[in-house]
């Protein structure tokens, strides 16, 4: 199975519909990069992936949500 490259920046058109497809792309990537890091995926499989070179930007586009984090600490208990 070939996983599909993240690293390809968003084309950047002008006009309504360049500029929403291009959100659209960016929104898929932080979501994508937010479910790998929340499925417990390894720090440098998703840096792999989302073709970063450094954690700050992991944590640039992962944004963990709360309920991922209620679940790791009830995991604890």
């Amino acid at each position: 199975m070939q996983v599909p490259s993240l690293t390809k920046p968003p084309d950047r058109l002008p006009g309504s519909q360049g500029y929403s497809a291009a959100l659209k792309k960016r929104s898929e990537r932080h979501h994508a990069i937010t479910e790998l890091a929340e499925s417990q995926t390894a720090e440098q499989t998703i840096l792999s992936i989302a073709g970063h070179v450094s954690r700050k930007m992991l944590e640039h586009y992962s944004h963990i949500r709360l309920e991922a984090k209620r679940k790791a600490l009830d995991a604890l208990v």
